[in-house]
């Protein structure tokens, strides 16, 4: 893990400062440990281990859980990382390390979606169009494209893709549009994401008017050709599309947990001012020429 010399990570320095801490993290190496086997190791009060692990956790340097005790529930911890390294940097950021995902459009694991809708790799349409059930099919990740005109769709985030002491922003990059832009141009659609159950941002997604070709939509495909590419980032300031800030929900409102995973969530409602329908285009569709994109970005 890389750690920049900055003033955004002024605790961590700080905790590694600190004897008593160092000592903590010693005993760590070997394993996870509860309170009282750290007090017994170290020969110091369960009271002092207490306020030290705060600052541990608080520096993101390790993580604990509650457990079953044979006395109640005792406090067990846990190392996030055993290797660090330094940096020297001029930019001044806390966020280090960024990873990259690729999420295939057709690899839902819950929907309910209504007609029109459908699915298509890049040489043939899967199935039978306006048919959801076949939203089950087994083959379902060919999908290069999909679309429905009410619905949603849910997308299964691992837990170890996002880690809940070190994570400091997301972002997801995808390509959509409406799905009814073949019979009107000025058409629009709310689309509504969702993070583990919490509202987080809507976007208002507009037409594609078919008037020019994808840039990587196969020749044969004469529906829906390009949408728009969208950038969701759920920051500690708040949520943004495209670099706006659209919500103030923020990473600690989601509900992150390292022993859960994640639920992303995208719909396009009936009930709602504009009931458009979506288009989401994965590679081989449209301009982008990519799944669904999630980044993450740790400390």
């Amino acid at each position: 893990m890389n750690k920049n010399i900055s003033l955004n990570n002024n605790k961590f320095f700080k905790a590694l400062s600190s004897k008593t801490k160092v000592n903590i993290l010693e005993t760590l190496i070997s394993g996870e440990k509860n309170i009282g086997q750290i007090s017994k190791a170290l020969d110091i009060s369960n009271v002092t281990i207490w306020k030290h692990i705060n600052e541990l956790e608080d520096a993101g340097i390790i993580r604990t859980k509650n457990t079953s005790a044979k006395k109640g529930v005792q406090k067990v911890c846990t190392l996030i990382f055993k290797d660090y390294h330094i940096k020297l940097t001029t930019q001044d950021s806390d966020v280090l390390n960024t990873q990259q995902y690729e999420i295939p459009v057709g690899s839902y694991s819950n929907y309910d979606v209504y007609p029109t809708c459908g699915l298509a790799s890049t040489t043939e349409i899967l199935d039978e169009c306006d048919n959801s059930r076949y939203f089950s099919r087994l083959n379902k990740n060919e999908a290069g494209i999909l679309w429905f005109s009410q619905g949603w769709l849910e997308y299964t985030i691992p837990s170890y893709l996002v880690h809940e002491k070190t994570i400091n922003k997301i972002e997801l990059i995808l390509e959509l549009s409406v799905e009814c832009s073949e019979f009107k141009d000025t058409l629009k659609s709310d689309i509504y994401f969702s993070w583990n159950g919490v509202e987080i941002a809507k976007h208002i997604a507009t037409v594609d008017t078919n008037k020019e070709k994808g840039i990587y939509t196969p020749g044969w495909w004469i529906l829906s050709q390009y949408g728009e590419t969208v950038a969701l980032s759920i920051t500690k300031r708040g949520t943004f599309i495209n670099h706006i800030k659209i919500s103030d929900v923020s990473i600690l409102d989601i509900n992150i947990n390292d022993n859960q995973d994640n639920i992303l969530k995208i719909a396009s409602p009936k009930d709602t001012e504009n009931p458009g329908g979506l288009h989401l285009f994965g590679q081989g569709f449209g301009n982008f020429n990519n799944h669904i994109l999630l980044k993450t970005y740790h400390y």
